[in-house]
């Protein structure tokens, strides 16, 4: 019998700069976000960090998301790209402006 459990799984982010401790850094899950690479598409969650020493809350804003590697698809980012969506969508474009018999 199969039995399917949920898991809450985080987007990879850089870490805040923020100058205390950084293994007195809680994480825990934030809001959904669907994630969608070259791989396919994910269901995952932006982080949420605290500081336990100086209570110190980091959530991700557009700045951190785009030099993290991702796109926001939408206005209030419920959809994410992964940067490397658009660097194949450009080679592809590139590899059939080269070959003209080819239609695109």
């Amino acid at each position: 019998m199969f039995t399917f459990r949920h898991q809450d799984r985080l987007l990879p982010t850089g870490r805040p700069s923020h100058s205390c401790n950084p293994e007195g850094v809680t994480e825990s899950i934030g809001r959904p976000v669907i994630f969608v690479c070259i791989n396919g598409r994910y269901d995952l969650h932006l982080p949420k960090r605290l500081c336990n020493t100086c209570q110190y809350e980091w959530t991700l804003d557009w700045g951190d998301l785009i030099r993290s590697g991702y796109w926001p698809a939408s206005v209030n980012g419920d959809t994410l790209y992964a940067t490397d969506v658009f660097k194949s969508f450009e080679d592809l474009k590139l590899w059939h402006q080269d070959c003209p018999d080819r239609p695109f």
